[in-house]
């Protein structure tokens, strides 16, 4: 056998053959082709192979769409993901979030982690949004590019803006342009409340509903004994404890509630509002705008907190076959959502998320 300083002699004889200047430009090519090859393998499988992905790694894979998860027929790729990523790292670093005291430091130990989470958040919606269009299409739902641009008129009236400073907002909060907010958010909003819509009508025909729809004649009748009402029927409807909301900002109740408060009159009494986490009984004690115009409620509220769409939406996701192609996560089926595969990176999720409770960066 060869001893080390002859296989070492051969070796540097053999590079210098090759590098040398009569050397066959094939060598040469071939050679940097076998390199080149080895790389993209390289970079390819590592993500399957890998844990953890640094972030230079990242910005390669920004253009190189690897498939990341893969939820019946659709597949979410590594472009879609670490773009979506890019997008919101670009928020908390803007100055907007700066001013409201999100911004974070990415580059230390602990930054890390929030935005390891972070890109966690975002795959878990990537994947709800995949899921939630394929439940609504399988009951024939569709949202049209009209129906999106309907949307986005409507929101820009209420606020009183307009595309222009839509399309200034986004490029200086995302760097996103009007096309990718429709296709990212609009569209997803859309197909999400549509599917609610139509769980809504099919609540509307159970047992509870009808229950609830009793009580609430009873109430309808004698609204001065909400209270009273309620609470003779909180067993029967496994109801939370009536209770009198103060002054509250319109922007602060649950939208499907407080669209009906707009519609009421002092003392009079809601029909049964479905909402994505129950059915709700509300009586309109008075109604102001604050100083700088917004509409502010009193009310009285009554929650009976029957299997809700998110409930169901959850059972729906833990079924769905999705699988997780990227080694960093796994698919929990008890949670229907992708968690970390590392145990290290679990606990660590669990440290910030207690020590940051009410951050609005998690």
């Amino acid at each position: 056998m060869p001893d080390k300083k002859q296989m070492k002699k051969k070796s540097n004889h053999i590079f210098k053959k090759i590098f040398a200047r009569d050397a066959s430009p094939k060598i040469i090519f071939g050679l940097i082709a076998i390199l080149l090859l080895s790389l993209l393998i390289f970079l390819g499988a590592y993500p399957y192979i890998s844990p953890r992905i640094n972030q230079s790694l990242k910005q390669i894979y920004q253009f190189a769409p690897l498939p990341v998860a893969k939820i019946k027929t659709t597949t979410i790729n590594s472009r879609q993901l670490y773009q979506n990523l890019t997008a919101v790292k670009h928020f908390y670093l803007s100055f907007n979030g700066e001013k409201k005291g999100t911004r974070i430091d990415f580059s230390t130990p602990e930054g890390k982690v929030r935005l390891a989470i972070k890109e966690k958040e975002i795959l878990n919606k990537m994947i709800e949004d995949v899921i939630i269009r394929a439940l609504a299409e399988e009951r024939g739902i569709k949202v049209s590019p009209v129906e999106v641009d309907r949307a986005i008129e409507e929101s820009l009236q209420k606020a009183g803006s307009d595309y222009q400073r839509l399309a200034l907002s986004l490029r200086q909060r995302y760097n996103w342009t009007v096309a990718d907010f429709k296709n990212k958010v609009v569209k997803n909003q859309l197909y999400r409340k549509k599917l609610f819509q139509w769980y809504s009508q099919k609540v509307k025909k159970t047992a509870s509903y009808e229950s609830v729809q009793a009580v609430r004649e009873k109430i309808k009748k004698e609204p001065d004994k909400f209270t009273q009402i309620a609470k003779e029927h909180q067993s029967e409807l496994n109801s939370h404890n009536p209770e009198k909301i103060g002054w509250i900002n319109e922007q602060s109740v649950i939208p499907e509630v407080g669209k009906v408060l707009v519609k009421l009159q002092p003392n009079e009494i809601s029909p049964v509002i479905v909402s994505p986490l129950g059915l709700h009984i509300v009586q309109l004690l008075d109604k102001r705008e604050d100083e700088k115009g917004e509409r502010e409620f009193l009310f009285q509220h009554l929650f009976i907190p029957t299997p809700g769409f998110v409930q169901w939406l959850q059972a729906q996701k833990r079924h769905f076959p999705v699988k997780i192609l990227f080694r960093e996560y796994q698919w929990d089926k008890s949670k229907g959502e992708a968690i970390f595969r590392s145990e290290k990176m679990r606990e660590l999720e669990k440290i910030i998320r207690l020590k940051s409770e009410g951050d609005p960066s998690l």
